[in-house]
């Protein structure tokens, strides 16, 4: 198991993912500007609102995409003892791949924050921690997406790219859903690959 941070630069490929969701507004359109451009995701959900939108997981898997665990409610997990980060991974794990009916791969910690124990705990459960090697910056307050589509215009093969699907923040994803569609039509004009992250990580 491991703390993975960026892809191989071999290859063409490029992981885009995407937190904090799903949201019954914004992850489908999302999913509909994915698919306009053949281009695969991982969304690392959060437990507590994918059970509320059971058919969002369904469709993520459907469409070819990967689901992750991002915890159950956004609790900062590094602040839990061994037991209780075990407990949170454990127990997100098990919902999220229940829903998407398939074993479950990554984990992401809220806000990528984690520690040894932390670390312990999905390495015993058999789930590799995903941070993230480009930040979109979409969750930043005030940002447009002119700004966000510059920072993804960076991309080069094997980059892991934080977006957002969810926010805390009201319509906060409408930034992202605006600049995707730019920003994947100029991966296809650089020769980037939009995959999942079992996809770009295969063989490893």
């Amino acid at each position: 198991m491991a703390v993975i941070k960026k892809g191989p630069e071999k290859g063409g490929k490029v992981a885009l993912t995407f937190d904090d969701g799903p949201d019954p507004l914004y992850t489908p359109l999302l999913l509909e500007c994915l698919a306009r451009f053949q281009a695969r995701a991982t969304f690392f959900v959060l437990a507590s609102k994918a059970e509320r939108h059971p058919e969002l997981i369904k469709a993520m898997v459907r469409e070819g995409h990967e689901v992750g665990s991002h915890g159950i409610r956004h609790f900062p997990v590094f602040l839990r003892s061994y037991r209780g980060a075990q407990r949170e991974i454990s127990r997100s794990v098990s919902l999220i791949s229940a829903l998407a009916g398939k074993p479950l791969r990554f984990y992401r910690p809220p806000w990528g924050r984690f520690n040894g124990r932390t670390l312990q705990a999905s390495q015993e459960l058999g789930v590799d921690i995903v941070l993230w090697s480009l930040d979109s910056a979409d969750w930043l307050w005030g940002i447009n997406p002119e700004v966000v589509i510059r920072r993804l215009r960076r991309a080069s093969a094997g980059d892991i790219i934080l977006c957002h699907d969810g926010s805390f923040v009201p319509h906060r994803p409408r930034v992202i859903l605006k600049a995707l569609p730019e920003v994947l039509a100029w991966f296809a004009g650089q020769g980037l690959r939009a995959v999942t992250l079992s996809e770009m990580l295969e063989g490893r």
